[in-house]
């Protein structure tokens, strides 16, 4: 799994169509990196999952043909990979009531 700039994340997004999954709200842990390098990425996708292409980019975030926006500027600490033909984006977060630390896991196919 190689790291890339959040520029590189999102050219690779503009110019590809991509099939997307979320896995939102894990608590923190160390594991959650290491759930993504040993997950076999392709069996998490299946065909009845939506084709998306981002249809305009804007400072904070972009925007995919079926309306939906992928923000850039919410808190928390972002990182954003590449393997193979997957795109992943991790945010982790710390909740305003809890003070506990979360993680979503955005995975984008490209297709």
């Amino acid at each position: 799994m190689e790291k890339i700039t959040k520029k590189c994340f999102i050219e690779l997004l503009t110019q590809n169509k991509t099939q997307n999954i979320v896995i939102k709200n894990r608590k923190n842990t160390n594991e959650n990196s290491t759930i993504i390098e040993n997950e076999n990425l392709k069996n998490l996708f299946n065909n009845n999952i939506d084709v998306r292409y981002i249809i305009k980019t804007q400072t904070n975030a972009v925007v995919f043909n079926n309306g939906s926006y992928l923000y850039f500027d919410i808190e928390g600490i972002k990182n954003f990979y590449k393997k193979e033909n997957f795109l992943i984006y991790i945010n982790e977060y710390t909740d305003e009531f809890s003070k506990e630390i979360f993680t979503t896991i955005l995975i984008y196919k490209i297709i």
